[in-house]
C-alpha cells in the first residue's frame, strides 16, 4: 500500500515538472515576432537598409503620410533615409487586434516645434514583417 501511494505521489509529481517546463509554443512565437517588430524599428531609426531588406517579405506593404510602397524593391529606395526616432512612446507595442500583428502610438518631432502623433500597425507574416503602416493622429 505505501509503494502504490509513494508510486503515485512520484508519478504526480513528475506531471507537475513537466508542466511547469513545458514551452507555450504560441507565446515564443508571439515574443519572437516582437523581437523582429522592435528590430524592424531600430533598423528604419538607423536607414540600415541593409538589415531592412532581410526582415521583410517581398510583397511588404510600407504605408507612410509621405508614400506608400507595395514590395520590398520599391521600399529599398526609402530604407536608406532614417526615421525620426519618438520623443515620446505613448502606447507601448503591442498585440495588434488581429492575429500576428502589432501596433504602437508614438509622438515624434520631425522638425522644431512640430510634434506629430503616428500610430503604428505592423503585421509578420512567418519570420518576416509584410506590413508597416505609419497613420498621423
Amino acid at each position: 500500500m505505501l509503494v502504490t501511494l509513494l508510486t503515485a505521489a512520484l508519478s504526480a509529481c513528475r506531471c507537475a515538472t513537466q508542466q511547469k517546463t513545458s514551452v507555450d509554443v504560441a507565446a515564443a512565437a508571439s515574443a519572437l515576432q516582437l523581437e523582429l517588430v522592435e528590430s524592424f524599428l531600430l533598423a528604419t531609426e538607423r536607414g540600415d537598409a541593409e538589415t531592412l531588406m532581410t526582415m521583410c517579405t517581398d510583397d511588404f506593404l510600407y504605408k507612410t503620410h509621405r508614400a506608400t510602397t507595395t514590395t520590398l524593391a520599391d521600399a529599398e529606395r526609402r530604407f536608406h533615409d532614417k526615421v525620426p526616432a519618438p520623443t515620446k512612446i505613448t502606447t507601448p507595442l503591442g498585440a495588434g487586434a488581429e492575429p500576428d500583428t502589432f501596433e504602437r502610438v508614438i509622438n515624434v518631432k520631425p522638425v522644431p516645434f512640430v510634434n506629430v502623433n503616428v500610430h503604428q500597425l505592423f503585421t509578420v507574416r512567418g519570420n518576416k514583417l509584410a506590413r508597416a503602416e505609419y497613420i498621423k493622429l
